[in-house]
């Protein structure tokens, strides 16, 4: 099985949901095609070459080889992690959203499936090109599955989305085409074995992580964040949250760091304090929240503050950290949101005044939600804490005042799901007299299962996620970094040298 076919596998699903005569069958089809899909998926995780730093499976179709579009695909060490967790998150994504079972469904679900195509063709794409249209195929369906699905104030909210992502879009295209036109090649690989003078570096690593921060998001960039996690449909905040924001991370490490590191290396300080300032901010904005959804966004939004961390700490124990804290934190909020969901379908209500002792009749599903939080909490042992401490042993190598200024926000920062978990399952019980809440069912417990043994296994083992990518991250990314002075030095020859042919 090759990777085009696991690309192809999810497109085959959502063209049998459009030919399906039942509505309801849709949801069917896409559960059995994202299963196959990433069952099918493991042979490249047990396949893969750790002390191989380049990219493994690689195919190339050349069906635009005209227009200099090489359409190839491959996986390395870093792109393996996020595709398996696409391929992972998918099926739990679509089992966890019934909702749209009765309205629509074929459509509903249909999307879900070419989001994920769209999805792990941007994380295997070798080429700018294919990389770009697999980003805007992911928007477009995006846009549709936030418009026409989820509450009622979801319209502003998708079109606040739309608005932020077409800059993304134009800001990633013109950075793109700056790279292209100085090298004439979309190929990454061809555009990697180059050195780009310093202001292109300057300005396409400008547009570039620009671009990527509104994805992810990073303040000032985030308002539609909070909005588009209260609107979305449960399936669409399940993929908003545990998959899109991984396509940020993605780009930043693949491509602002190695095709332009003098850039990189000018701009990482002010990323660091911009990373200590979005947990900061994140954090606090998490505790004064009252819808969970939103409270979720902001929890979330201080945890992209880790990331940056441990991105420009440009060292090995912080950049692995980043991407492992990148996949713990995908799988927490697709558990979260799963659990969330559940909830939500026992109470129609989102506030959390009328929420309140539910531990006593649910103790299941309070301990359930419990391990949901620790989890985002970076609970030692469970999926966010392996990442968090390698970040936090990194920046305190680069800054001690930086460190510890994070861990005492890490501290902090759990605070906002304490109260959580005591305004919902704690405190005096709400709502109707006698009304029977329902624990945990047998359903349920299954879907989350994955959610906790993933979740145990990169906390417990994180080696198994941190080997794989040890060596693309020390070819592809540091070694660029390190060799700054001599790779400089050549590109200002080779700059001398066009210049007096001309």
């Amino acid at each position: 099985m090759t990777l085009t076919w696991i690309l192809g596998l999810p497109l085959v699903g959502a063209l049998l949901i459009f030919l399906s005569p039942r509505d309801k069958g849709g949801w069917r089809l896409a559960l059995g095609a994202s299963l196959l899909t990433f069952f099918l998926s493991l042979r490249f995780y047990f396949q893969f070459d750790p002390f191989d730093g380049g990219f493994q499976f690689k195919e190339k179709l050349d069906l635009g080889a005209w227009l200099g579009f090489h359409d190839s695909v491959g996986l390395d060490g870093l792109s393996l992690g996020f595709a398996l967790l696409t391929a992972f998150l998918t099926p739990l994504g679509v089992a966890g959203d019934s909702k749209n079972r009765r309205t629509r469904g074929k459509s509903f679900y249909a999307c879900l499936l070419l989001l994920e195509s769209a999805l792990l063709t941007a994380f295997s794409a070798d080429d700018l090109l294919l990389f770009f249209l697999a980003w805007e195929a992911a928007l477009v369906i995006l846009f549709y599955l936030f418009r026409f699905y989820g509450s009622a104030g979801r319209a502003p909210a998708a079109f606040q989305f739309t608005f932020f992502m077409m800059g993304a879009s134009l800001l990633l295209l013109f950075g793109f085409l700056m790279v292209v036109q100085q090298t004439h090649t979309f190929d990454y690989f061809e555009i990697f074995d180059q050195v780009l003078p310093e202001d292109i570096q300057f300005w396409a690593f400008l547009a570039l992580t620009t671009a990527f921060m509104i994805l992810i998001p990073v303040p000032p960039f985030h308002s539609w964040m909070s909005d588009l996690y209260a609107e979305a449909p449960a399936g669409g905040v399940f993929f908003l949250a545990a998959l899109f924001s991984s396509l940020g991370v993605y780009g930043l490490t693949r491509y602002c760091v190695p095709l332009f590191p003098y850039a990189a290396k000018g701009f990482g300080y002010g990323f660091l304090i911009l990373g200590l300032g979005v947990l900061v901010y994140g954090s606090l904005r998490a505790v004064l929240q009252t819808d969970p959804r939103r409270l979720a966004a902001s929890f979330a939004l201080a945890q992209t503050g880790w990331i940056l961390l441990g991105l420009f700490s440009f060292t090995m124990t912080g950049m692995q950290g980043a991407l492992v804290e990148m996949l713990g934190l995908a799988v927490s909020l697709g558990a979260f949101f799963t659990v969330l969901a559940m909830i939500l379908r026992r109470r129609e209500s989102r506030e959390l005044e009328r929420f309140g002792g539910w531990m006593a009749e649910t103790p299941w599903l309070s301990l359930a939600f419990l391990l949901t939080l620790l989890s985002l909490a970076a609970f030692p042992g469970l999926g966010d804490f392996s990442g968090i401490f390698l970040i936090l042993i990194s920046v305190y190598k680069t800054s001690p005042w930086m460190g510890l200024a994070a861990a005492g926000t890490f501290v902090f920062s759990a605070w906002s799901l304490v109260l959580l978990f005591e305004k919902i399952f704690l405190g005096p019980a709400t709502g109707k007299p006698g009304a029977k809440i329902g624990d945990l069912t047998l359903r349920e417990a299954l879907l989350l299962a994955p959610f906790l043994i993933v979740s145990i296994w990169i906390g417990v083992s994180p080696n198994s996620f941190l080997q794989p990518m040890e060596k693309t991250v020390q070819l592809n990314v540091l070694q660029r970094l390190n060799a700054l002075p001599v790779m400089m030095d050549f590109a200002v020859e080779q700059r001398h040298l066009q210049e007096e042919k001309k």
